[in-house]
């Protein structure tokens, strides 16, 4: 909501005169909202789950519905994906070379 001061009257009758207006003043404090990722899209929940079989083609790791929502700000900073538990050394890895609009990707071995 805007940040701007609310303004909320009051007014009581007792069926035959009302009283004098009371009011109260709501300042509204903005919060910084986190951004919420949603990797399979339109299905329930926000956790994406494919299958992968080694000597075949790659496989998508988020579905092509994947939404980040951020509810107070247009834009995003910056974002991570990273292979947490890489069982097979460096012959696992995340192609992070199909992005989509003007998403750079860059690979870190660390």
């Amino acid at each position: 909501p805007g940040t701007l001061m609310r303004e909320i009257k009051f007014t009581v009758s007792d069926g035959l005169v009302d009283s004098l207006p009371a009011t109260s003043y709501v300042t509204f404090h903005a919060v910084n909202d986190r951004p919420i990722v949603d990797l399979n899209g339109n299905d329930a929940g926000s956790n994406f789950i494919t299958t992968f079989t080694e000597e075949l083609a790659p496989v998508a790791i988020a579905s092509a519905n994947v939404s980040v929502v951020d509810l107070d700000n247009t834009t995003s900073a910056w974002a991570t994906v990273r292979l947490v538990n890489n069982l097979d050394g460096a012959d696992e890895f995340i192609n992070a070379t199909s992005l989509p609009g003007a998403i750079n990707g860059s690979w870190d071995a660390v």
